[in-house]
């Protein structure tokens, strides 16, 4: 079991708001429609707040002191939690910043055709 220090819990909450907000206002267009415009809205969105820069202490410029792996995960999660989509092995790679495999989805390669390389 990991206990969240108060701050942990704080961003949790931060990003479950968010999540709320952005996410699942889309959950039926990406579940029901397969729209990957909307996943790709919410991965933009992610990376305007600067959860996309977590896992980079350096490059991110939120409120917290000490940015990574469990910030990241909790964005994960949370995003999870509302879209399966979202639980998708790719998109978790995107939020915790590891390497892709060579093979993507044709829509993530069209929209993202760096994602290969």
């Amino acid at each position: 079991m990991i206990f969240l220090a108060e701050e942990d819990r704080s961003f949790r909450a931060e990003v479950r708001a968010f999540m709320s907000r952005e996410l699942a206002p889309k959950v039926d267009a990406i579940e029901r429609d397969q729209d990957f415009g909307a996943q790709l809205a919410i991965i933009g969105a992610l990376g305007e707040t600067g959860y996309l820069k977590l896992m980079f202490p350096d490059l991110y410029r939120g409120a917290l002191p000490k940015p990574g792996l469990t910030h990241a995960v909790i964005v994960s999660e949370e995003a999870a939690f509302l879209n399966y989509a979202l639980r998708d092995h790719r998109c978790h790679r995107i939020v915790l910043c590891v390497p892709h495999p060579p093979i993507c989805p044709r829509g993530f390669a069209r929209a993202l055709p760096d994602a290969n390389s």
